[in-house]
């Protein structure tokens, strides 16, 4: 019988349990933060014949250096997944800072409705090993920086690089590395979209022109450019996402046909997703109908309230600020600003460019003393918590309450679904139900 060690006892280290529940195999885990079902530090760990390691745990960790001492194979969830799954099925990754859920359940989406079977999965919610035995064509996997960091066997069929802008620098040290773990996706994919062009990117690309297709500012020249070869070059013509050609430039979709999604924070996500299924057969015009329709995933630019004149926005998935000013984009003024939970490293005084469209800044929560403090020319309110804030906004017609707290959650709450889940009871506990 062989004995497997779970590294990690989240979401990942639960779906691992669930895989090999059925088989003849004794497994041990193991937690930092879950004594209650972990083994400890003295155990012998000798005996373990493979271990499974879960995203997020420092590469520096003292339990993997035992574990390499000893020899022990470690695989992480994605590899495994590469080795498991059916080799028939089609794998497309997405990763970037900002707007990959979007993205990849925008792809599932364009994929099921143009008669294909697919299932988004990993970072978007579904893990890995839940859906490795599935019978489907396409596995669309949101893929996270911590995911990124401990797989290097995998190869995708098509990878997406959206944007890399700071963010988990405390768990990857330097911006350099995580940026670094974020353009793997490039080198593990067959064919890949870049779709933020920036300094960090363009060496890499220089040496994977020829299979990366690349989304561009309208007016962008470089020296890529004059020789087009297999891939695609997409730009933003204002609303107009046009597709470049060796004659004339091809319009792809018209952004101002959008029912439910803010052009503003998802006009990368929408080029990717065009990028993406054209290389699946998939005919633009095919594509068009779906994006135009497609609503906003939960906490994500999502409307509370919009009525008398008065709207109120959750987008607590705004967990840094670069996705905070995206959604700042989408108003014209008077938005009531809150931000709060723990800080990422931004600069926050950013905003203060921001004085002539937002109102107010409230901020709460372990860093909300420090973010107020870089910001000048802006009335700031500071409260300990969300709750707080909540109870103490006064809104007028034209005003905009908006949650993009540019911040992670786990201060006050689980999670960022958590906390936008909380944001609307809250809003309908204080400020709605007098209306």
């Amino acid at each position: 019988m062989k004995n497997i060690l779970i590294i990690g006892y989240g979401i990942t280290g639960q779906s691992f349990r669930r895989f090999f529940s059925d088989s003849e195999i004794r497994i041990f885990i193991y937690d930092d933060n879950k004594p209650e079902v972990s083994v400890s530090k003295t155990f012998d760990f000798s005996k373990i014949d493979l271990a499974l390691l879960s995203a997020g745990i420092p590469k520096d960790h003292e339990l993997l250096k035992k574990l390499h001492e000893l020899k022990i194979r470690i695989i992480s969830d994605l590899d495994l997944f590469f080795e498991l799954k059916d080799k028939k099925t089609k794998t497309i990754g997405v990763t970037g800072t900002n707007g990959k859920s979007t993205t990849t359940a925008l792809i599932t989406k364009v994929l099921q409705s143009n008669g294909f079977r697919a299932i988004a999965c990993g970072n978007f919610g579904i893990p890995l090993m839940d859906v490795v035995d599935k019978d489907t064509d396409f596995f669309v996997i949101e893929l996270s920086s911590y995911e990124l960091e401990s797989n290097d066997k995998y190869k995708l069929d098509y990878g997406c690089l959206l944007n890399i802008t700071p963010d988990h620098i405390s768990h990857h040290g330097t911006f350099e590395k995580y940026k670094d773990e974020k353009m793997k996706i490039l080198t593990n994919s067959e064919k890949a979209v870049l779709v933020q062009m920036t300094d960090a990117t363009k060496s890499i690309e220089a040496k994977l022109f020829k299979f990366v297709d690349v989304v561009r500012d309208k007016d962008f020249k470089d020296d890529l450019e004059e020789e087009l070869g297999n891939r695609k070059i997409y730009y933003w013509d204002e609303k107009i996402l046009k597709l470049r050609g060796k004659g004339e430039d091809k319009v792809v979709f018209d952004a101002s046909k959008l029912k439910y999604l803010s052009f503003n924070t998802n006009k990368e996500n929408i080029a990717a997703v065009f990028a993406v299924t054209s290389n699946f057969g998939i005919d633009d015009s095919d594509v068009c109908p779906v994006i135009e329709n497609f609503k906003n995933l939960p906490h994500r630019q999502e409307i509370v309230y919009d009525k008398v004149g008065i709207k109120i926005v959750n987008d607590s998935k705004a967990t840094n600020l670069d996705a905070t000013l995206k959604s700042l984009e989408n108003f014209d003024g008077n938005v009531h600003l809150i931000l709060g939970g723990l800080s990422k490293g931004d600069d926050f005084s950013r905003l203060n460019s921001f004085g002539g469209k937002i109102k107010k800044i409230y901020t709460y929560g372990k860093d909300g003393f420090d973010i107020a403090s870089s910001i000048k020319g802006i009335d700031v309110d500071v409260f300990d918590t969300l709750e707080d804030v909540i109870k103490s906004v006064k809104l007028e017609k034209g005003d905009v309450l908006l949650l993009a707290p540019a911040c992670a959650s786990f201060d006050q709450f689980k999670s960022f679904e958590d906390r936008g889940e909380q944001f609307k009871s809250l809003v309908n506990k204080y400020l709605i139900k007098f209306r």
